[in-house]
């Protein structure tokens, strides 16, 4: 009989333990993201791609590092990592930047190519943050972004404006703007443009233009050139030439920059004005 009761004191003890125990806290859910962009910076040779975002944790977390891979038109041509280090608070986000550079060329030949096929590549970067939680669980946060962006062209050399005034019989001044084309969506840096101006096919003018210039995007860089034709230039058919008041004119020259020579070729005839 002592037994039984004794049996019964132990049960009774251990199911008012069960119900004065605390219910176990749920676990708080993983980290995420709430956000993610794409940035993507070009040059003519190379071009950076840039996941810019948000990671939101419901518990005190840092994201460590980032695991990435630069995809272009499907294929892997880089991956890398790199340390972030960025705190989120509890219940609140923060911010994180992946980014990874790549080149399209490395030589003349390829630049040329590239830019005389046009067209666009399908580029990508993606990856997996590596998050760690106050409880020291780490968690993994994939990310990935991808953005068709248009291949680089060549820059182009043409006759911006052009203009010739007569000052006597045996003189005139003739004015070239030369304009050098920035076809992309992105600034271009040239190195020099290398000229020599004909009139009459006789050499009137050389020279540099335009040395370690930056042109705007989708602009034209505009070199003046100005000159004067006479009997320095022309010897005494010059008289001849300002009396039928169309001069015959030529540049030609080189445009250099970044991987590149684009050749100068352009002629035409300009009317004399009469300068007052």
């Amino acid at each position: 009989m002592k037994t039984i009761k004794f049996a019964v004191a132990v049960a009774a003890l251990a199911f008012a333990g069960c119900r004065s125990a605390p219910p176990a806290a749920p676990e708080a859910p993983p980290p995420e993201l709430v956000s993610q962009d794409l940035d993507v910076t070009q040059s003519l040779t190379s071009f950076k791609l840039s996941v810019n975002g948000e990671v939101k944790s419901e518990a005190a977390a840092t994201v460590e590092q980032a695991k990435w891979e630069m995809v272009v038109e499907g294929k892997v041509v880089k991956s890398g990592e790199m340390p972030l280090n960025v705190a989120i608070p509890a219940g609140g986000t923060a911010p994180f930047s992946v980014h990874a550079e790549g080149q399209y060329v490395s030589s003349p030949e390829e630049l040329k190519a590239l830019s005389d096929n046009g067209g666009s590549i399908l580029t990508a970067l993606r990856g997996d943050l590596i998050v760690k939680t106050a409880s020291g669980k780490t968690v993994t946060v994939p990310f990935a972004r991808s953005r068709d962006i248009r291949t680089p062209r060549l820059p182009r050399v043409t006759m911006h404006e052009l203009d010739a005034a007569r000052y006597s019989d045996r003189e005139a001044n003739i004015f070239f703007r030369i304009g050098v084309v920035n076809p992309n969506p992105f600034p271009l840096r040239i190195g020099a443009l290398d000229f020599k101006a004909e009139v009459a096919g006789k050499q009137v003018a050389e020279g540099t233009r335009g040395q370690g210039d930056t042109i705007d995007a989708a602009a034209t860089g505009i070199y003046e050139v100005q000159q004067s034709v006479n009997e320095e230039t022309h010897g005494p058919d010059i008289k001849k030439l300002i009396k039928g008041q169309l001069l015959p004119w030529r540049i030609t020259g080189v445009l250099k920059g970044e991987l590149f020579e684009v050749p100068v070729n352009l002629e035409g005839t300009v009317k004399l004005n009469v300068s007052q």
